[in-house]
């Protein structure tokens, strides 16, 4: 109800924003990710961890509890970015597939691993930016520069390979 009702929203205040592309394909996609997520957490047994996890995290002392708090965010975020992205991309191909006349399907492979490069990135670089006067502490700069000569070349290259396409 909130989705339709900040659609209806903005239709009401502009009706030219019916025929925006850009707002058909973020509603698309934030309704297979309302629909999908569910299911595909299911299917791929992320709620099973997430429960599993929940309950090591009850059953353990202070320390253990700590780390099990972490753990748990990383099991959720994850591949929740991960599947919702998927939910994501799956609703907005066809679409895609009109508006554009192709769909990307290298999208669906490359997806994943740039949603999980950018999230350590902007992770550690927060946490560079945070502590970056500390100068015992290189290690983190030096992390995400390693983090960012992994991922700058598989964009490149992906760049490249959809000029020579076109």
């Amino acid at each position: 109800n909130p989705l339709c009702a900040a659609a209806f929203g903005l239709v009401l205040l502009r009706p030219t924003f019916i025929s925006d592309l850009s707002l058909r394909m973020s509603y698309l996609a934030l309704v297979a990710i309302r629909l999908f997520l569910p299911r595909f957490s299911r299917w791929f047994g992320i709620t099973r961890l997430e429960r599993w996890v929940y309950i090591r995290k009850q059953r353990s002392s202070m320390l253990e509890y700590l780390f099990w708090c972490v753990i748990t965010q990383v099991v959720s975020f994850m591949p929740g970015a991960i599947l919702s992205g998927l939910a994501a991309q799956i609703a907005v191909a066809p679409l895609v597939g009109y508006i554009f006349g192709r769909i990307p399907f290298v999208s669906l492979l490359l997806n994943p691993f740039i949603m999980l490069m950018i999230t350590w990135i902007m992770v550690v670089g927060f946490l560079y930016l945070a502590l970056g006067g500390v100068g015992w502490l290189t290690w983190i700069g030096d992390s995400l520069n390693f983090m960012l000569r992994i991922q700058n070349p598989v964009l490149e290259w992906w760049v490249s390979s959809r000029r020579a396409s076109v």
